[in-house]
């Protein structure tokens, strides 16, 4: 939670993340080192150890409580509990936190656009929530990805065509 500097004090990082880590410290550090103002010197930051965190899968293969990095993501987590198992929804996987429903990701998204906007880092006793599936449709034939896919009740037949990559 605190990192303790000579010359520069009491830094508080609980709960920064990582990324930020960096600029914060050369922020802190730069009021003493002026080098680190103009460019002429620089901060490197490396963890020695990870924090574990618990959190909880539901609808999964691999269903239960599982510790995992602090470091970890919704899709690491939904790695390590098998993906969604038969029944469950590709399209409206639910992150719980506190209670509340903080994102609803759909895995369409990364794995026909390779978005990566729902994989949020997790936190201690967060829930995933692999709710069954809605709309199933299978597509054989002339098409280049032959399969079942799910669909959103607001998606057309031109949605599903783009699942499947297209006719051959």
């Amino acid at each position: 939670g605190i990192i303790t500097l000579t010359n520069v004090g009491n830094i508080k990082v609980g709960g920064v993340q990582f990324a930020a880590l960096v600029e914060l410290l050369k922020k802190k550090c730069s009021y003493v080192y002026s080098s680190l103002k103009t460019g002429t010197s620089d901060i490197s930051v490396s963890i020695s150890a990870f924090k574990t965190i618990q959190v909880t899968l539901i609808g999964v293969k691999n269903p239960g409580n599982y510790s995992v990095s602090s470091l970890a993501t919704v899709f690491n987590a939904l790695h390590a509990g098998g993906g969604p198992d038969d029944n469950g929804s590709y399209r409206t996987i639910e992150l719980i936190r506190n209670g509340r429903v903080i994102k609803v990701i759909d895995l369409y998204a990364f794995l026909c656009k390779g978005d990566i906007s729902g994989n949020l880092n997790l936190q201690n006793d967060d829930i995933i929530r692999v709710p069954p599936y809605t709309k199933h449709v299978q597509v054989m034939g002339e098409i280049k990805k032959p399969g079942i896919f799910e669909l959103k009740n607001n998606e057309t037949y031109k949605d599903l065509l783009g699942y499947c990559s297209g006719y051959t």
